[in-house]
């Protein structure tokens, strides 16, 4: 069976995302996008006609994905989360999986290859991650999203990446995946080009909970 995904690619305008970017930045305490450096926005539970619409279901690619940069933008489906939930504590063999919690990262990505393997996008920078926390995290640590419970890890070692994701999973540990074929094409093209074109090296990226 094929993991879940929209027929098409998001269908709101750049101008509404770019609203949608900023509203966020701007509760997130973080500067204005200045509509002229290659970034990234990862919305959340986009799809609300996909899973169930009042939380964020995981294993499908229901969220979206885009790209801004000086005078263009790009969306695509992508899905924002672990495929599965793998409950733990710490950060070292015994790690809860990992989600990229919601903020604004600067300098977070770049254009890399994951595993040593395909081009990606891949993290070079500070993420806040959330992981799935089982018995082990005490209830000081314990962070609630949907009624799944996490705990909170800062660092940029995670290797939270941006890569292919597969057609009949979303393929993903912990990274941002994207269907693979002509819309990863698309984007990981468009994603080098907006670097090139701006003379940039790093995309910031911005999480939210956003309903398409």
């Amino acid at each position: 069976m094929a993991a879940k995904q929209p027929a098409n690619r998001p269908q709101n305008s750049q101008q509404w995302f770019i609203d949608k970017l900023q509203a966020a930045r701007k509760q997130f305490k973080a500067p204005a996008w200045d509509l002229v450096t290659p970034t990234l926005f990862g919305c959340e539970a986009y799809y609300q006609s996909m899973g169930n619409p009042n939380t964020n279901d995981i294993g499908m690619y229901d969220d979206a994905l885009v790209l801004l940069w000086k005078g263009g933008f790009l969306a695509v489906n992508a899905n924002l989360d672990p495929t599965t939930r793998k409950p733990g504590h710490g950060n070292a063999e015994a790690k809860g999986r990992a989600t990229i919690h919601y903020g604004y990262f600067k300098d977070a990505y770049a254009v890399g290859k994951h595993k040593t393997i395909y081009p990606a996008l891949r993290q070079v920078g500070e993420l806040t991650i959330r992981r799935d926390a089982d018995k082990y995290v005490g209830p000081e640590k314990l962070l609630t999203v949907d009624g799944e419970k996490f705990y909170l890890e800062v660092g940029d070692w995670q290797a939270c990446n941006i890569h292919p994701g597969g057609v009949t999973s979303t393929s993903s540990e912990g990274c941002q995946t994207i269907p693979r074929g002509a819309m990863w094409d698309l984007f990981i093209s468009t994603a080098v080009n907006a670097l090139k074109l701006s003379g940039n090296k790093y995309f910031d990226y911005t999480k939210a909970r956003v309903r398409g």
